[in-house]
């Protein structure tokens, strides 16, 4: 596998990065100091690269809720059908991934099951929470290209966003994310949990991140 390099914002706030074993220092500096002092022309390539505007990217995240109560153990309304215990720790779990991300929009589904795999992060971000009925399994249904729209809607927006989902729904989304790109496209449906980060620049997807649970 060739090696893969991330961007990220630095944060003033967060505490001193922990030293190990096989680092003596961890130092800060400029784009341009580094490239100063750096050895080897392929790493100065990729300082280059992560400094430009270029590599500026807008987050959409596809997300599978996690997991609910079964079926068959729910008497009421599929749709009120809330989740198991493993399903609010992973809820809790993704809290941390979205906030790198910086996620300000959160769009769900209606049903219990999204409402609470998104609930966490909603709470202690403060980010938007809209609810779309045509994301769910009965939505879907009724209008098949509905999330679809929905989907290529959001990405026109240009906020960073989440949408929150269910299996059978996905496919649609995921192909609105990843339009004219499906080389990028999953090998394997989402499990409970899991979830995509399209990187879009200017509306076009240039990579595609899959996170599991």
């Amino acid at each position: 596998m060739p090696a893969q390099y991330w961007a990220a914002r630095a944060d003033d706030d967060a505490p001193p990065w922990p030293g190990t074993e096989e680092v003596d220092l961890v130092e800060f500096l400029p784009a341009a100091e580094a490239v100063r002092r750096l050895t080897r022309p392929r790493d100065a390539d990729i300082v280059n690269a992560l400094s430009s505007n270029e590599i500026r990217t807008v987050p959409f995240v596809v997300l599978r809720h996690t997991k609910a109560i079964e079926r068959s153990l729910w008497t009421g309304p599929d749709a009120q059908r809330p989740l198991n215990d493993r399903g609010y720790r992973d809820a809790l779990a993704l809290v941390a991934p979205f906030a790198a991300l910086g996620l300000t929009r959160v769009v769900t589904s209606d049903a219990v099951r999204c409402i609470e795999t998104v609930w966490p992060y909603v709470g202690v971000a403060g980010a938007r929470l809209e609810l779309q009925p045509v994301l769910s399994e009965e939505g879907h249904s009724a209008q098949p290209h509905g999330p679809e729209k929905l989907a290529r809607a959001l990405l026109a927006d240009g906020a960073r966003t989440v949408v929150c989902s269910h299996r059978s729904v996905l496919p649609e989304l995921i192909a609105a994310a990843a339009d004219q790109a499906s080389e990028v496209l999953p090998g394997r449906p989402l499990e409970p949990g899991d979830f995509l980060v399209f990187h879009h620049r200017g509306g076009v997807p240039v990579a595609v991140e899959r996170f599991e649970i």
